[in-house]
């Protein structure tokens, strides 16, 4: 498994345990948290990606903008937020099963490439 797979993986896994909106991560009591705190329990999408590739130096920063790049390969390409990872999962219709999906729709991607 390459690195990008073990990171669009573990960026399944927060975001199955947790899914929120309109912060980049929350705790137990519903209240903003940053993305790498202990106590967040959910995640919206960008902060999902900045959880699952945390770490100091340029080989995380590589790591996020793969992710980033995986991920915006399966946006919707067209219509209102086309490629905006941000809108996509603020949109008031997003639910977090159509973010879960969004993320396999990547995941299968990285995989078939190979």
């Amino acid at each position: 498994m390459t690195q990008l797979q073990e990171d669009l993986q573990t960026l399944r896994g927060l975001l199955a345990r947790g899914w929120t909106q309109g912060t980049m991560a929350r705790d137990e009591l519903g209240r903003g948290v940053v993305p790498q705190s202990r106590n967040a329990v959910c995640w919206c999408l960008l902060g999902g990606m900045d959880r699952a590739t945390w770490g100091i130096g340029p080989e995380f920063d590589e790591r996020h903008a793969a992710v980033c790049e995986a991920i915006r390969a399966v946006l919707p390409a067209t219509g209102e937020g086309a490629g905006s990872i941000l809108y996509f999962n603020e949109n008031e219709k997003t639910t977090q099963r159509d973010v879960l999906e969004l993320v396999d729709r990547a995941i299968n991607k990285v995989e078939n490439a190979q």
